[in-house]
């Protein structure tokens, strides 16, 4: 046993630099583990590129559905408590064959239909290998009768450990693979999100600050078709934005006359619970980059930019000093004033007398040479940060 799994081991090594070597890997652990069919699956819809499904033994049928269908969705939402419940590591058991009695419009039936019918099997054991509100990794090995027992749970657990490994290395290598690479750190610099649409509307790529609006927001979420979805009575609208962004050309030739203002739009979001507010933009995303020889497809592009609009404001202090030779104390009464802070507020924050910050702000009028509140306002407005420098 303990050869076997140490084959097995390096094995999945070898596969995490040759794809090619995963359809050996899942034969290997059927074998080991008596089971009839195995899939290993890593699901990012925030970043589609690190998505890939393995299989070994599992009908064609079953794969096209979990792929073009995206049960492999259905699969990470409907299972979802259970893996919240061992967490990433943990082993679940489960007897799936009651999904075939449920409502045939219900997530258990579709996934049965499409994916346990056709590979008639209904004892599943699986790995959490990674989790996230929109994302997961997990491998599973299946089989037609009887649960598995527990040794063999404990050698699914003990591989997770290495599959998780193999997948931190994939995820590595499709970076370094991935194209535009460049244009994409550069991306992740912004200070607003950003998510990039292709022509089918399909969420293909999000910058880290979308990635951290988009987990933690219930004005926008993501579907099983990766497309964006907002309030129900706002969406029309923002599908009409994104499909005059993406073919902007098609409807300037069909019309006399397209204003720009027709192309994309602007949309304003409110979650009067938690009082988030959020600022979608949508705009063209420069498809001649992605145009190819003359005759052949042009492959089109749409930006939506994701503002947080109550969020706390930043400014560009290296700037405000160089220009305008405050201080940083200046300077972070400044950004306080910005924020809505009043005197008496940036007085307690910053631990002054309130004679102190009116001194303070005597200064700051002199040395930018405003005269009152509202233009000091204007020109801090124009030094907010929406890019983070690299050092």
């Amino acid at each position: 046993m303990v050869e076997q799994e140490s084959k097995l081991i390096g094995m999945i090594y070898d596969a995490a630099l040759d794809e090619t070597r995963w359809s050996d890997v899942l034969a290997e652990l059927v074998v080991y583990t008596e089971s009839k069919t195995a899939i290993f699956v890593s699901l990012d819809q925030l970043n589609p590129e690190y998505d890939f499904v393995y299989s070994h033994q599992i009908p064609e049928v079953g794969l096209a559905a979990y792929q073009d269908e995206r049960v492999k969705v259905i699969d990470m939402r409907l299972h979802t408590p259970l893996w919240q419940e061992v967490g990433v590591g943990g082993v679940i058991n489960m007897d799936l064959s009651g999904y075939a009695s449920m409502p045939q419009s219900s997530d258990e039936f579709i996934f049965y239909d499409k994916c346990l019918k056709p590979t008639e099997v209904y004892y599943i054991t699986a790995v959490l290998l990674d989790a996230g509100q929109y994302r997961w990794g997990v491998l599973g090995v299946h089989r037609a009768v009887s649960k598995y027992n527990q040794r063999e749970l404990d050698i699914l657990r003990r591989i997770g450990t290495h599959l998780r490994r193999a997948l931190q290395i994939h995820r590595q290598l499709s970076l370094v693979k991935q194209k535009n690479q460049d244009l994409y750190r550069l991306l992740n610099c912004l200070k607003i999100g950003m998510v990039l649409l292709d022509q089918n509307a399909q969420l293909i790529y999000s910058n880290q600050q979308a990635q951290k609006i988009i987990e933690k927001s219930k004005l926008i979420q993501i579907d099983q078709f990766n497309r964006i979805k907002i309030l129900k009575e706002f969406q029309m609208e923002l599908n009409q934005y994104i499909q005059s962004a993406l073919f902007y050309d098609q409807l300037q030739s069909d019309l006399s006359q397209l204003e720009a203002s027709s192309i994309g739009g602007v949309l304003a979001l409110i979650d009067k619970q938690s009082e988030q507010k959020l600022m979608l933009s949508v705009v063209p995303f420069a498809k001649i980059l992605y145009q190819t020889k003359a005759g052949e497809q042009i492959f089109r592009k749409a930006a939506i930019f994701i503002t947080e609009t109550n969020q706390y404001i930043e400014l560009a202090a290296v700037y405000l000093k160089q220009a305008y030779m405050l201080s940083n104390r200046e300077v972070q009464i400044c950004e306080l004033f910005v924020n809505g802070y009043n005197l008496e507020e940036i007085a307690e924050q910053r631990g002054l007398t309130l004679n102190s910050v009116r001194t303070y702000f005597k200064q700051i009028y002199a040395k930018t040479a405003c005269k009152t509140q509202a233009e000091l306002m204007k020109l801090l407005m124009s030094t907010t940060v929406v890019f983070e420098h690299i050092a």
